[in-house]
């Protein structure tokens, strides 16, 4: 019998409701009884959780999804439910990305596909001490907000790195360099696409292949005008091809400590540019990638916007700097042809008549 056939029937309208949840590649299943059920090949744990009824109005308010489900913040106080684990994304420390919910509904012994009822994500967590409650909305209300086009304004409206038309289009990755070399001598590499690189290329790694084919990757340790100087020229002649990648934005780094917002490591010590309004990557071990803003930065030492269980000491992580909006910042990443503010735009509006002129 369909879900539709079944639910319209007088006896045996009685649905199950299934809840799944994902992060990034992690998924969560539940469903609301006391038995865990598989359906078409996944296993959903049995929980005591639920939500409330779907509502479809025009005001977004009433949109909202409310799902309870238990969750012990004392880990002592008894053993610990099914859904504690889901729970463990909000505390004691909220996710850094978003979370989305797909609610679905089934019946015992169906052999039809669960039929989707609301999907969402979740936008707030509520906690008790046994309890934890999850807002959630049909999708980010920024997709809905108006007047967020392009503004005549002096500083850059765009999102650093964003590609596309209106896109700033600034790469944080090494940028490569095509090259055919017309000199070999020794560690040294000439060609004339060398001579005025958009980044540093010492740091940097120069890519080639020889007869085979075998790929070879050697470290740029100098540059002088259209020469570069290589730790290993393996295979290199005049006439040979390469690919000279310049250095990154980010800064690849081994935590040296981590005590509670504040995280040092050598590596910090020197970026091509500013860390402070970046962000600071790392993959935690469950495969999950955490993202912390950088909220400022004295020599080693990043503060950031908030802690994370996974950090510390010995953790591998990515800071990459973030960009204040102005001119100079845009000359500095030799972005300028992407700024997307107007650096002419007069101080003081001519007309006397508009009160945001900024």
């Amino acid at each position: 019998m369909s879900f539709e056939a079944q639910e319209i029937s007088r006896f045996l309208g009685r649905p199950v409701r299934l809840f799944v949840f994902q992060r990034q590649a992690l998924v969560w299943r539940y469903c609301r009884g006391q038995l865990d059920l598989d359906v078409l090949g996944d296993t959903y744990l049995a929980a005591a959780i639920d939500r409330s009824e779907v509502q479809q109005t025009t005001e977004r308010e009433k949109d909202k999804l409310t799902i309870t489900m238990p969750y012990l913040r004392d880990l002592t106080a008894g053993p610990l439910p099914a859904t504690q684990a889901l729970g463990n994304n909000w505390h004691p420390y909220i996710p850094s990305d978003p979370i989305s919910v797909t609610c679905l509904a089934t019946h015992h012994g169906s052999v039809d596909p669960p039929v989707v009822e609301w999907t969402g994500i979740v936008v707030q967590p509520e906690f008790s001490d046994t309890e934890l409650k999850l807002i959630c909305e049909p999708g980010p209300a920024i997709a809905r907000a108006r007047n967020q086009g392009p503004k005549w304004q002096r500083a850059c409206w765009k999102t650093v790195y964003s590609v596309g038309l209106r896109g700033c289009n600034l790469s944080a990755a090494p940028i490569p360099i095509a090259a055919t070399l017309t000199g070999v001598a020794g560690s040294d590499v000439t060609a004339p696409e060398f001579a005025d690189p958009p980044r540093p290329l010492v740091g940097g790694t120069m890519v080639w292949e020889t007869a085979g084919p075998v790929q070879h990757t050697a470290n740029i340790i100098a540059h002088a005008a259209d020469t570069l100087t290589l730790d290993d020229t393996t295979g290199l002649v005049v006439g040979s091809d390469v690919t000279a990648n310049t250095i990154a934005l980010w800064v690849d780094a081994t935590l040296a400590t981590a005590d509670g917002v504040v995280v040092t490591a050598p590596e910090f010590a020197d970026p091509l540019l500013a860390l402070d309004g970046g962000w600071l990557d790392w993959t935690r071990p469950d495969g999950l990638v955490e993202r912390r803003s950088i909220m400022g930065q004295d020599a080693t030492a990043l503060t950031l916007l908030y802690g994370a269980e996974s950090l510390a000491p010995g953790l591998a992580v990515r800071a990459t700097p973030g960009c204040p909006g102005n001119w100079a910042a845009c000359e500095a990443r030799g972005n300028t042809v992407h700024y997307g503010g107007s650096v002419y735009k007069p101080v003081r509006d001519p007309t006397q008549g508009s009160m945001s002129w900024g």
